[in-house]
């Protein structure tokens, strides 16, 4: 490729690769590119045309448009060439029903004087091509010298213990390269695990940012042959990948906004169930194969902490100790869609009224495409419509084709380990991508400190307090009662008395 790469472009000639999610055969959004000459350089993704394309629908072909969104350097062509990142719309520009990025914005929009922040760390396997199972190590079977799925291997350096810290270096660059605020990288916790952070972004940057990031790590892994996996869990047993998001508003970065960080735990305690069903593409699914309680919290149950890696969500210890900044969310998954998250929190934390959500297009084995009202007339809340379309898109995959593992909240698992060459397993590949329970760095804060407190609310609504150290605490609980009334979902829980537990 090199001595095509290398050939002399015409100046008034610019090469610009759209990149956009289309939703696949199995129902899931991937990402795709299909790139375009222009005769100017452009400057924002405003100046460059809008596109057309075909997609399937049933057994016929159904014309869309490609909307440019966001521009960025593209860094395998190099010169004024550009990425743009694009959103789809149906023939009459309404969004389509995978295309979280418009109504995200509209949230944003609204939060605007909130200036809300976000940061995600993208936890991914790098894939041997030919066997789909983590790379270097051993064809159906386990690394050595670790022999344990639940050996901390953080940041491990060495030919024997990381393998492809090359697409690691070179996907950095790129995305520095390309104008993303990418922040930092670390080898995670199993050998070919790895993790990136982007951010602090403000508004809409983030999802931007963490797609074309995903995309340029897809094509730099491309050039060397290797996969890429984010799904939540793609070797069962073994830890697996996470999408971290920290979040702050302008109040809680202020002098005493830790008051605001922790006001809003109460908040999201109140809608968890509502937020797990948005937090991965399969409504759920996924994440309850994923947090199960090791090292994490489970899946159905929301706590919080201070200092608190286990937790849901964690207010780190320098926060509480600056008495303002941030939170983590630690239950979105890898394969996470960021628009369905960062808007999910947005909402959420600012109680907008679900009344701002768009209308979509759903796609269905027809002629055309049909508009889908999802707003205030349809009675619906902007998380139904989004759990409800994680459901369509579960019930369009092809279930013959490979087997699906389920893992109860306590962790049972009731099929064949993923990751097999057989025939048996099935992979996630959100955003074109296969491929963290638990972020293995997540042990030395957490257990370092000589007490820590936890705030627990199951689903079923009990609170219980616990302090004491890493390994175990004093409990102390007592009755409970929660009324839920928040706009922003457009959807109100009946008060509950809650029983004392002790979920730790």
């Amino acid at each position: 490729m090199a001595k095509y790469m290398a050939l002399e472009q015409p100046r008034d000639k610019i090469l610009v690769a759209y990149v956009y999610l289309c939703q696949g055969g199995d129902g899931l959004a991937h990402l795709s590119s299909k790139s375009k000459v222009v005769n100017f350089v452009p400057e924002s993704a405003s100046q460059l045309p809008i596109w057309d394309m075909a997609i399937p629908v049933g057994t016929k072909l159904v014309e869309i448009f490609i909307r440019p969104v966001q521009l960025y350097a593209d860094p395998f062509r190099g010169g004024n060439n550009k990425l743009v990142l694009c959103e789809l719309l149906t023939a009459d520009m309404k969004p389509l029903s995978n295309n979280y990025r418009y109504s995200c914005n509209e949230a944003m929009e609204l939060a605007r004087d909130q200036h809300p922040w976000f940061g995600v760390e993208q936890e991914y396997y790098l894939m041997d091509s030919k066997t789909n199972w983590p790379l270097g190590w051993p064809k159906n079977g386990y690394p050595e010298p670790l022999a344990s799925p639940h050996a901390f291997h953080y940041g491990a350096v060495g030919a024997n213990n990381q393998y492809g810290r090359d697409v690691m270096e070179a996907h950095l660059r790129a995305c520095l390269y390309a104008g993303i605020n990418i922040c930092g990288e670390n080898a995670e916790g199993q050998p070919s695990q790895w993790e990136y952070q982007v951010g602090p972004c403000e508004g809409i940057k983030l999802g931007d940012d963490l797609i074309m990031s995903r995309y340029i790590l897809h094509r730099v892994a491309e050039d060397l042959h290797i996969g890429v996996s984010i799904d939540p869990k793609p070797v069962p047993g073994w830890l697996a990948n996470g999408a971290h998001t920290n979040f702050s508003t302008e109040a809680m970065r202020a002098e005493g906004g830790l008051v605001e960080i922790r006001a809003a735990m109460e908040k999201l305690s109140k809608t968890h169930d509502k937020h797990m069903k948005v937090y991965d593409p399969l409504g759920g699914k996924d994440n309850a194969r994923r947090l199960t309680g090791f090292w994490s919290s489970k899946a159905d149950e929301f706590t919080w902490g201070e200092a608190d890696k286990a937790a849901s969500v964690r207010i780190p210890m320098p926060v509480v100790k600056a008495g303002k900044g941030y939170f983590e969310d630690r239950r979105p998954a890898s394969n996470c869609d960021p628009y369905a998250v960062t808007e999910a929190l947005v909402r959420t934390l600012n109680r907008l009224s679900a009344d701002s959500s768009p209308k979509h297009a759903s796609i269905e084995s027809s002629d055309s495409l049909s508009p889908r009202d999802t707003g205030s007339a349809a009675s619906m809340s902007w998380f139904t419509d989004i759990a409800g379309k994680a459901e369509q898109m579960l019930n369009a995959m092809d279930k013959s084709a490979a087997q699906v593992l389920h893992t109860s909240a306590s962790g049972s698992q009731t099929s064949s380990p993923a990751g097999s060459t057989s025939g048996g397993h099935r992979r996630h590949d959100y955003y074109a991508t296969d491929g963290h329970n638990v972020n293995a760095e997540d042990m030395s804060e957490t257990y370092s400190l000589s007490t820590h407190s936890i705030k627990t609310i199951s689903s079923s609504g009990s609170l219980s307090t616990t302090t004491g150290n890493g390994n175990g605490g004093q409990s102390s609980s007592r009755g409970h009662t929660r009324t839920s009334s928040f706009e922003s979902i457009g959807s109100r829980e009946s008060s509950k008395s809650s029983k004392a537990s002790n979920e730790r």
